[in-house]
């Protein structure tokens, strides 16, 4: 603390800085001169509270790329989609009924004429949904990457209390 005892400090008015302006204010202070320019702790806290700075897009993306693979432009890809973890979900979800309706009736089919070819199914596995997602940029999600997103986000305990 003894290095401010001999300097004058000048705390810039609380009413002037916004968190979009806050880092342009500085620079074009510190332009003008030696003089160091301090905020409030109070506004110090508001300018760092990251529940306060953060977007919902923001804090999706930031999800997404705690998986291992995901980058920042597959991200993107994704919320471009899906702009929510719910809707990433439930599109999970239905992509999951869709799958085993179609199972259902392949077996169905296959029973009742056993001696005949059995016939590929046309409906994509669930786990795969997203491995198309961001064929317009260079790289796009993939088989893994969609199957390990798949199971991040379809482990029962992270959606059950």
């Amino acid at each position: 603390m003894s290095i401010w005892q001999s300097n004058d400090l000048t705390v810039i008015p609380s009413h002037l800085i916004k968190r979009y302006n806050y880092l342009r204010l500085q620079k074009t202070l510190r332009a003008h001169g030696n003089t160091r320019y301090l905020t409030s702790y109070g506004r110090f806290e508001f300018l760092n509270d990251i529940k306060k700075s953060r977007t919902i897009r923001e804090v999706w993306a930031h999800m997404l790329l705690t998986v291992n693979g995901v980058s920042a432009e597959k991200a993107s890809a994704i919320i471009a989609e899906y702009p929510t973890p719910k809707s990433l979900r439930d599109a999970f979800m239905h992509a999951d009924t869709v799958e085993a309706e179609d199972r259902a009736l392949q077996e169905e089919e296959n029973a009742s004429s056993p001696g005949k070819k059995k016939k590929k199914s046309v409906v994509r596995e669930a786990r795969y949904m997203l491995q198309d997602i961001g064929q317009q940029s260079t790289r796009s999600v993939g088989k893994a990457l969609s199957s390990k997103i798949y199971e991040v986000f379809m482990q029962r305990e992270n959606f059950e209390g």
